[in-house]
């Protein structure tokens, strides 16, 4: 189970390279939408769009 994530960890802005990738994912599935700033957003982002990605399916 992950650690608990504080608010303050929520709000850290995230690299270059992750907001590129969220921005590939919001794009295909929200097109116009905002790309995630930080790690809160991506998570948010990850759990609305990503479902089934990555290939792997919880029973």
């Amino acid at each position: 189970m992950a650690e608990h994530t504080t608010a303050v960890h929520k709000r850290r802005p995230l690299t270059s390279p992750a907001r590129g990738l969220l921005g590939l994912l919001v794009s295909r599935f929200s097109p116009g939408s905002a790309v995630p700033k930080t790690y809160g957003d991506a998570y948010d982002a990850l759990v609305n769009y990503g479902d089934g990605l990555f290939g792997t399916v919880d029973p």
